[in-house]
């Protein structure tokens, strides 16, 4: 923290109605630059400069803070990758600003970054978005607000004016420190929609919401769902157990998964081929599994059997969107009383009235709708759309 009573008072107001927030900030060293435009952060710690500050009404200035530390906490910096540090700056701004403004007491900067659209995504599935559509705009000057060094160096990835600073810490060492951070946090706040809280409950939901997102890795996911028995067994496969797969040993039982692909149009190429890419995979190391795969707009085309000698059908459609037809179509087969349903979609369409049999694992394209209300089933995120290696 600093000892500016700019800072200090602004803390002090943010706890009053967001004590979750304000409790991050406490985990954040908070230091004025000259030679930081308007603010930033490595990190771990916040860089804001006096005078663009003092330019600042109160709630402006409690909106930047909020929206450094939840760089910070979210791991912005350590959860780039190699992706372009612009582009992935633009939608974590997206992301975090998305959050700020739900707060009706904090008031965003002039011009900051807003696409209300893709707010309650991902980051990663901003950057996605971001790319194929070719959106980020360099103008904004909070647009580099994210200070990125190689791990081991004393100041490589800082920009001009940056503050200098020592050896910067790991990305597993950040994420220790915010994962604390975050702990602590919740605890102080008495958790999501604990009274007192003010707006910050729904923020927080779309805090652990990205937080979950940078941790989850949708392959596992998905092989873990397909790869179920009806019963427990003691082993695991252990092909998988160098990439940190640890399935069900399938032995000799039989598993039967319906696979529905949305061919509306709204599907890109680029996530229909990442996904046909593992599902071809599950079906080549286990031969027990029974799959069926169906295309989907608002007809269905199908079934057509998988297995490790068939190849994947082109995809068919191009009309509307409707979940329901393939939905009757898994109620009304009397072959298992408990089926096991994949469904690649954006999720934007029309849903069965009612619960179907079974067990359902959407997973949505970048971009898509919101998870929270898909009215049943599990969902996974598909962010990443680069194929594995099999």
């Amino acid at each position: 923290m600093t000892s500016s009573p700019t800072i200090a008072g602004a803390v002090m107001r943010i706890r009053q109605r967001a004590p979750f927030f304000a409790s991050l900030l406490l985990f954040a060293r908070i230091l004025p630059s000259d030679r930081i435009e308007t603010a930033a952060t490595d990190g771990m710690s916040i860089f804001y400069n006096p005078t663009y500050f003092a330019s600042l009404p109160p709630r402006a200035v409690e909106a930047v803070l909020v929206h450094e530390v939840l760089h910070c906490a979210l791991g912005h910096v350590h959860r780039r990758g190699n992706r372009e540090p612009r582009l992935w700056n633009y939608a974590a701004d997206i992301v975090v600003n998305g959050m700020v403004a739900a707060d009706k007491n904090c008031d965003l900067p002039p011009g900051a970054i807003r696409h209300q659209p893709l707010e309650h995504c991902s980051t990663e599935e901003v950057y996605g978005a971001l790319h194929r559509q070719a959106l980020a705009s360099a103008d904004h000057p909070l647009i580099a607000d994210l200070i990125f060094a190689e791990p081991g160096s004393e100041s490589a990835g800082l920009p001009d004016g940056a503050p200098s600073r020592g050896k910067p810490p790991s990305a597993a060492a950040m994420a220790q420190h915010w994962q604390a951070a975050a702990g602590h946090a919740r605890l102080v706040s008495g958790g999501l929609g604990a009274r007192g809280q003010g707006t910050s409950g729904g923020r927080m939901e779309l805090f652990f919401r990205d937080l979950g997102a940078s941790q989850l890795d949708w392959r596992t996911l998905l092989w873990r769902f397909v790869v179920r028995t009806p019963t427990d067994f003691s082993g695991y496969d252990r092909r998988f157990i160098h990439e940190g797969l640890y399935l069900d040993d399938m032995q000799e039982e039989s598993v039967s998964v319906n696979i529905a692909i949305d061919t509306s149009g709204s599907i890109g190429r680029a996530a229909l081929d990442t996904f046909m890419s593992e599902l071809a995979a599950i079906v080549r190391s286990y031969p027990s599994i029974d799959c069926e795969l169906y295309f989907a707009d608002a007809a269905l085309y199908g079934p057509f059997p998988l297995s490790r000698s068939t190849s994947i059908p082109a995809p068919r459609g191009g009309g509307g969107t409707s979940f329901v037809p393939f939905f009757e179509k898994i109620d009304a087969d009397p072959r298992t009383s408990n089926p096991v349903s994949v469904y690649l979609t954006d999720g934007f369409g029309v849903f069965p009235p009612g619960t179907p049999r079974g067990e359902v694992l959407w997973v949505v394209t970048p971009g898509g709708r919101e998870s929270s209300s898909f009215p049943f089933g599990q969902v996974v995120r598909l962010a990443d759309l680069s194929p594995s290696i099999h």
